[in-house]
């Protein structure tokens, strides 16, 4: 099956229905509270505003990410390396990794 492609020169995705543009571009649907432009995951809305999957944790109400938990409640890619675990700081340089990590940066011990 072919796909249209975007719209915008020199783009190679494929087209977000409805429309002639990619979701980068602007193409697919939109969250359609007020002032928000994030995409549509379900229902109407972003995932900030109640769209999506949300966490099977009773009183959450956090977006699922990769199954059926928030990253609070153990959803979300884990990191790689040992003692590395699951946070919200940006990964760090030696694990090279664009899943999140929990090693405090106190505990890095950066050779130069």
């Amino acid at each position: 099956m072919l796909y249209k492609k975007c719209a915008e020169p020199a783009c190679a995705n494929n087209c977000a229905p409805p429309g002639d543009l990619c979701r980068v571009h602007g193409g697919g649907k939109r969250c359609t509270d007020d002032g928000c432009e994030k995409m549509d995951a379900g229902k109407g809305h972003c995932v900030s505003h109640g769209g999506g999957k949300r966490c099977q944790v009773p009183n959450c109400s956090k977006g699922a990410t990769g199954g059926s938990y928030c990253v609070a409640h153990g959803g979300g890619k884990r990191c790689q390396q040992a003692g590395g675990g699951r946070g919200r700081i940006q990964p760090h340089p030696e694990h090279v990794s664009s899943t999140r990590c929990s090693v405090s940066a106190s505990e890095i011990i950066v050779t130069p």
